[in-house]
């Protein structure tokens, strides 16, 4: 993609640091919030399109008593992974009050595949909800990542977690998980657009 927007992207979610945490967290613990949204808003843009069609499927396998679903929930995602929470992040904007927005946030965490639920975990951004909330930062902070400037879709970037991982240190992207799988992301593949890989990133 063009530098200059690559850039701008990166500066603008960078921003919502500024913008959102700057009397909640130390610079160096920004990346605690910043780097694990960036990556939620990737796979929850690249599940966007198909998004109903999961929530259909999940009902039918319910209804139909069939325990393993997680293949099925695959193909219907066109993703290596998938989320059945009846939410995007955009819905969760909706929500009247802070209880409620940390439950739909919480249900909408908890819909992720177990792929990614790892992934969660290792950033251990579900420790960062209640300080976000109590702080009445989270509806913010969903806001500002829904920026459509800050455009995560699978046509709009390549290359934003390097770029991300290069602010707070490429260690971290290997202990929540991602390191492993960045050296095999191709435009046309994982998250970044296609099938087989399942984290936020490109190479």
């Amino acid at each position: 993609m063009n530098q200059a927007v690559h850039q701008q992207i990166v500066s603008l979610i960078w921003g919502v640091a500024d913008d959102v945490l700057r009397d909640l967290y130390n610079r160096g613990k920004y990346r605690d919030v910043i780097l694990p949204m960036t990556v939620l808003r990737r796979l929850d843009a690249a599940l966007e399109p198909t998004k109903q069609a999961v929530l259909q499927l999940k009902k039918t396998l319910d209804d139909a008593g069939i325990v393993n679903q997680e293949q099925a929930l695959r193909d219907a995602a066109g993703q290596d992974f998938y989320n059945t929470s009846e939410f995007r992040l955009r819905d969760l904007t909706t929500a009247t009050g802070q209880t409620k927005l940390r439950q739909n946030f919480e249900a909408y965490l908890d819909g992720f595949s177990e792929n990614v639920q790892e992934i969660i975990n290792n950033f251990d951004f579900r420790h960062q909800v209640p300080k976000l909330v109590a702080a009445d930062a989270l509806a913010l902070l969903i806001e500002k990542f829904l920026d459509p400037r800050i455009d995560l879709s699978p046509a709009g970037l390549d290359g934003l977690c390097q770029a991300a991982w290069s602010r707070s240190g490429s260690a971290l992207a290997s202990s929540v998980g991602l390191g492993r799988l960045m050296p095999t992301m191709s435009a046309g593949a994982g998250v970044w657009g296609g099938r087989r890989n399942r984290s936020g990133c490109l190479s």
